[in-house]
């Protein structure tokens, strides 16, 4: 059995008393070089020993009153005149010391830490020491590490105010943000704040929590890159985010910002993860999306009747795409859907899919590497598929949809995207699925098409790739299944 070192043995409890008290003394007052390296000397086997010796740290931090004075020196410190370099890097290294121990104990301690006192104490570091000293983010690091080891064995009985939190940590949100030695423990300790739905909502809805919850949201930004996705820490957070009932006032206001487009795209690589959301989770993210959707539909329609081709239509359809995406991925449950039921969405849905139609360009080839030939006058792409599949999905087994989408004449919209379109990709193949949907079991949408194709303007391949054909009985022009 390899050797366990005993230092537990060797350091018996006066000897530990006497290396806070040492602690404390330089601390609390300036002390000369001998003295911070004597300090450090002794606090160095201390922290190695709760480091290594489980049996020891526990014995320490079940020790309530023990924990408390060590609670007590780093609460008390930074009260000295630290203009001198020297002794200022060795003031910070033996704090970091008190730190170190401090964060080694709470991960097995039951007691109660005053969490505001840590909080104002990192408060007074940051202003007292700053950036530029050598163990400035060394030190910050462990504050914040305390904090995170905190949250994680206190779980659900973790509280923590946010105001406090966001306003010890401002200062600094870009260094954590960037250092992901710092980044990850402080997202760790964010995770056991937002823990309780009324901090989320708080960081909503409070102005001064907004540098928080902006670097939460821009500070991963980089996670659009290819290839790249969320940190598990920060999107169990935005998760959190996205899905509060507040988030729908925060990004409609965010909406005239030159962040929008970024914090959509955020919004989708998190609504659009793996996670699957309850009841209440997709009512809400429906809830905004589609508000965002109906409102920029309307923009876009009119621009492109106009043909008004330019940056804000750019701008309109990149959040476009964003919003079509989001809606399409929560689909899949059945609330999705029955939301957009209840919001008469086919309206709008049809409005903008016929303005992209009649006014987007359409890219075919003519035969197989030959030239794209383009027709139409706007670039417009993704929006007519992304429509496309929304619709089927709202059609589905549904004889009311079924019948408000040849009331809002979508069905020859549908007939005429039965086409390859390299500007919309898969839509020939989900137009076909959407047919088949549409026409399943509803006679007058049968007898519609079945019209259209006697006048010669629908293609019947696609009709029996939907699973029909045209056939005459008594005279009249009908559709069978194949």
């Amino acid at each position: 059995m390899p050797e366990r070192h005993n230092i537990h043995t060797t350091m018996n409890r006066i000897e530990v008393d006497h290396t806070i008290l040492q602690a404390r003394s330089v601390l609390e007052r300036v002390g000369t070089t001998e003295d911070y390296n004597t300090a450090l000397k002794k606090l160095g086997a201390l922290v190695s020993a709760t480091s290594l010796d489980h049996e020891f740290r526990i014995s320490l931090a079940d020790d309530f009153s023990f924990l408390e004075s060590v609670v007590d020196v780093v609460t008390n410190s930074l009260t000295v005149d630290l203009e001198k370099s020297d002794i200022a890097t060795l003031y910070v290294r033996v704090l970091r010391g008190m730190l170190i121990l401090l964060r080694n104990l709470v991960t097995s301690t039951k007691a109660v830490v005053d969490i505001p006192m840590l909080l104002l104490n990192v408060q007074h570091f940051i202003t007292k020491i700053g950036p530029l000293n050598l163990f400035f983010r060394k030190c910050l690091s462990t504050h914040i590490e305390i904090l995170a080891n905190l949250s994680l064995s206190q779980g659900k009985n973790f509280h923590c105010n946010l105001q406090l939190v966001s306003q010890t940590f401002d200062p600094v949100l870009t260094l954590i943000m960037e250092d992901e030695s710092i980044r990850q423990p402080f997202l760790i300790f964010l995770n056991g704040i937002f823990s309780h739905d009324d901090n989320v909502t708080s960081l909503l809805k409070d102005e001064c929590n907004e540098n928080l919850l902006e670097a939460l949201i821009l500070g991963n930004s980089s996670s659009l890159r290819v290839g790249e996705s969320v940190d598990e820490q920060v999107l169990y957070i935005l998760e959190k985010i996205i899905s509060d009932k507040s988030f729908k006032n925060w990004i409609e206001k965010k909406e005239v910002t030159d962040e929008s487009t970024t914090i959509l795209k955020i919004a989708r690589l998190v609504a659009t993860t793996e996670k699957e959301w309850d009841n209440t989770q997709c009512i809400i993210i429906m809830e905004w999306v589609y508000s965002l959707f109906e409102k920029w539909a309307d923009i876009a329609i009119r621009l492109l009747f106009s043909k008004e081709e330019g940056s804000k239509l750019q701008d309109i359809h990149a959040k476009l795409v964003i919003a079509l995406d989001i809606i399409s991925d929560l689909m899949k449950y059945h609330q999705a859907k029955q939301f957009l039921e209840f919001y008469n969405a086919l309206d709008p849905l049809i409005r903008l899919f016929r303005a992209a139609h009649e006014n987007g360009e359409i890219a075919t080839k003519k035969a197989s590497g030959a030239p794209i030939q383009r027709t139409g006058k706007v670039h417009f792409p993704m929006v007519k598929s992304l429509i496309v599949e929304i619709l089927a999905f709202i059609v589905h087994n549904s004889f009311e949809a079924q019948e408000k989408v040849r009331e809002l004449h979508g069905l020859e919209l549908l007939l005429s995207n039965c086409v390859i379109d390299d500007n919309n990709p898969f839509i020939k193949e989900r137009a076909i699925l959407c047919l088949r949907f549409v026409l399943e079991n509803n006679l007058k949408n049968q007898e519609f098409v079945a019209q259209l194709e006697a006048k010669e303007v629908v293609d019947d391949r696609a009709l029996k790739e939907a699973g029909f054909e045209v056939n005459v009985e008594d005279g009249k022009v009908k559709l069978k299944k194949c």
